[in-house]
């Protein structure tokens, strides 16, 4: 397998000028072109907990974590080719299967669990938002699938956020 680009959506200054309520007044369509981690960032930017949020740096931890999900794809890519039944016959199954687990075993990611809680206190936006996955490792279902889509667009892949009553998931 050839090895897939990294895309980035946008560049760092675009992010550091990124505001909630500049992407509030944006289209449907202006939304789907802007970079999921960006707009994430932004609407949590003034968020308790979100005081050290920094946006490129972070923007550049996503490109680190597409690099790593793309350089271990090339790797095991041999395994598909070789067993593509054990995969459903489906790249896409496969390539999804090697980023969660480059998320959950190599960079440690896991849920917190809290968000499920009928007692959770939402006060600390690190809770619920990409920043904290970042800076914990830990997150919920508002950030974990928001990494997996900010990702797996960086790598070309057609993934999106889907929402539903209570819950945030990627597809």
């Amino acid at each position: 397998m050839a090895g897939i680009p990294i895309q980035h959506p946008s560049s760092d200054k675009d992010a550091l000028m990124l505001d909630w309520k500049q992407l509030a007044r944006e289209s449907d369509e202006q939304l789907a072109t802007r970079d999921v981690a960006e707009t994430h960032f932004a609407c949590a930017a003034s968020l308790p907990g979100a005081e050290r949020i920094d946006v490129p740096a972070y923007l550049r931890k996503i490109d680190q974590y597409a690099w790593q999900v793309r350089k271990t794809t090339d790797r095991l890519w041999p395994v598909f080719e070789r067993q593509p039944a054990k995969f459903d016959n489906s790249r896409a199954h496969f390539r999804l299967l090697v980023m969660t687990t480059v998320f959950q075993r190599d960079l440690g990611f896991r849920t917190t669990g809290r968000a499920n809680r009928d007692d959770y206190n939402c006060s600390d936006s690190r809770d619920a938002f990409l920043h904290g996955l970042i800076e914990r490792q830990t997150g919920t279902c508002s950030s974990l699938p928001v990494v997996y889509v900010a990702v797996g667009r960086r790598l070309n892949y057609p993934l999106r956020l889907v929402t539903c009553p209570q819950h945030l998931f990627a597809r």
